[in-house]
């Protein structure tokens, strides 16, 4: 049979259609050999379209089943990095809280720093650093050497020190 007859298509676009042209096949088929099976015609059209559109139905609720598998998946990973990310950041503030800080760094202050101060200081540690020692974000820091014409370390100068 044609799929351009049944679906008004040259192919059929999914399962369902493609179960659609052989329910009309099938229909096709026992409408004109009737009269050799006579008694099994209307009991066997509607075992087999019944069985095909349950199998049908079977299949989509699988696939809804597996992409809902699949996004829990997803969402345990991404629960899984985030949970890491805060652990590396707990780390992070831990390591700058400000006792400890303040024991391996004397407390700075943002308003009595020299610029001189300040040029050193930007090779002494990165400016994330920094922001967090002079209680400032590092906008502020940046700012601040643009506006004073201070040098800074280059790209990738932290990575090659560690």
């Amino acid at each position: 049979m044609d799929f351009y007859e049944v679906l008004g298509t040259e192919r059929p676009a999914s399962i369902k259609e493609l179960c659609q042209v052989i329910i009309s096949g099938h229909r096709r088929v026992l409408d004109q050999y009737q009269l050799v099976i006579p008694s099994f015609q209307y009991e066997f059209r509607d075992e087999f379209e019944s069985d095909l559109l349950d199998w049908w139905e079977d299949l989509q609720a699988r696939e809804e089943e597996a992409a809902v598998q699949r996004q829990a998946i997803r969402d345990a990973r991404a629960a899984k990095e985030q949970l890491h990310h805060e652990r590396l950041e707990q780390k992070r503030r831990a390591l700058l809280s400000p006792e400890k800080r303040n024991q391996e760094f004397p407390p700075l202050s943002w308003q009595n720093t020299s610029n001189e101060r300040l040029q050193e200081l930007l090779f002494e540690a990165p400016m994330t650093e920094l922001a967090v020692r002079f209680s400032v974000s590092e906008a502020a820091i940046r700012k601040r050497v643009k506006s004073a014409g201070l040098s800074v370390p280059p790209r990738g100068h932290w990575l090659k020190k560690d």
